[in-house]
């Protein structure tokens, strides 16, 4: 008898690898910086705290300031209106009419801090800095129209 020729069995497709992941170098190059929110310290706020004080009941638990840019719709600059205002109540959002020290140097020390903001981020409507007894703070801006 005759042995079959032998017939090469057929190969499989090749499979389809995906193309390699980037460095971790190149993908740093290529993401976007992350947000840098402004400098603000303890110590800064220690010192809006110390001007905010005499204006504080003994009981207080929050004290905010929220500024607004009155121009900031505007081509010519920025105008800004200061509010302050101080509760015993944690939860209590409206608070009462506070009275600082030196209300102009306070909106001045943190409207400057929108030079820490990346520049599509200084056109801010209004920036709101929340302090409370305990020492914890937060500034937030509100971009709205």
């Amino acid at each position: 008898m005759a042995k079959p020729a032998s017939v090469p069995a057929p190969s499989p497709p090749p499979i389809a690898r995906p193309a390699p992941l980037p460095e971790k170098r190149e993908i740093a190059a290529i993401a976007p910086a992350p947000f840098a929110a402004p400098k603000l310290d303890g110590k800064l706020v220690e010192q809006i705290v110390s001007c905010l004080a005499p204006g504080l009941p003994p009981d207080w638990k929050r004290t905010w300031v929220v500024i607004t840019d009155l121009e900031a719709d505007s081509a010519k600059g920025s105008r800004y209106e200061a509010k302050f205002y101080a509760t015993n109540s944690l939860g209590d959002d409206e608070g009462e009419p506070l009275v600082p020290c030196d209300a102009q140097e306070i909106s001045r020390r943190i409207t400057g801090l929108s030079d820490g903001l990346p520049p599509d981020r200084r056109r801010w409507k209004t920036a709101r800095l929340v302090i409370d007894s305990e020492g914890e703070f937060e500034l937030k801006y509100d971009y709205a129209k």
